[in-house]
C-alpha cells in the first residue's frame, strides 16, 4: 500500500514526556490512526522535538475513514 510520510522537527527547547497539557497530537494521532495511519512523537528536553506521521493512500484508507 502506498503511503505519504512527513516530518516535523525543530532544535528547540523540547520537552519531559507527561508534561504536555494540549490534545492536539493526540487528536492528530487519533484522526489517523482511524484511517490506518500513524504519529510517532520524540521530544527531549534541550533538544527539540520531531513528529512524524504516516498517511495511507488509496481505497482502503478510504474505505476505512467511511467506516465500511
Amino acid at each position: 500500500e502506498e503511503q505519504v510520510v512527513f516530518t516535523v522537527a525543530d532544535d528547540g527547547v523540547g520537552c519531559s514526556p507527561g508534561t504536555t497539557t494540549g490534545h492536539g497530537l493526540v487528536n492528530i494521532a487519533d484522526r489517523l490512526g482511524a484511517i490506518g495511519g500513524s504519529l510517532d512523537f520524540d521530544s527531549t528536553p534541550g533538544v527539540g522535538t520531531s513528529v512524524i506521521g504516516n498517511v495511507p493512500l488509496g481505497r482502503e484508507a478510504v474505505t476505512r475513514a467511511e467506516g465500511a
